[in-house]
């Protein structure tokens, strides 16, 4: 706390680490909350004026309609809204619903640029043509997660 500084002198080292938390607290926070910065921290993504407003708009509103032309970035925006949304929650809590015309659509292109995603950021779980698995564990007790049959693992699936 702030009155803490003023009533006992903070060593060097102990001011510096407290400082680091507050700032590896304030870029998570960030992580979570703003799907660009994600894209540039986590991925390297520059993302452009229209792919933000997309991204962002997703973020925001319960619906979006984005009208543009071919190859503008539409695919990879929805693969990366998807991933940050799987990536910003913990294993379990966060479901992704993919859809497309056809599900060749969905498996040979929205999904390609969800494996994109989830391999430059490195993240959790395992990815497939349609589905992205983790284990999931409980927080409380640290057991894994596995329905009726504790033998069986279960993965928290985002399709």
């Amino acid at each position: 706390m702030l009155s803490d500084v003023f009533e006992r002198p903070i060593p060097i080292r102990e001011a510096a680490a407290e400082l680091a938390a507050i700032e590896a607290e304030l870029q998570r926070r960030a992580l979570l909350s703003d799907p660009v910065i994600w894209a540039q921290t986590k991925l390297g993504d520059i993302l452009w004026s229209g792919q933000r407003r997309i991204i962002e708009s997703v973020r925001d509103h319960r619906k979006t309609a984005a009208a543009t032309c071919h190859e503008i970035g539409k695919s990879y925006s929805a693969g990366l809204v998807a991933a940050w949304w799987i990536d910003s929650h913990r294993a379990g809590d966060a479901y992704v619903i993919t859809t497309a015309p056809t599900a060749p659509q969905v498996r040979l292109i929205l999904w390609k640029e969800i494996g994109r995603a989830h391999s430059r950021g490195a993240l959790g779980g395992r990815i497939n043509q349609t589905e992205w698995m983790m284990k999931v564990v409980d927080p409380k007790t640290g057991v894994l997660s596995a329905g009726t049959d504790p033998r069986v693992d279960a993965y928290a699936i985002a399709w």
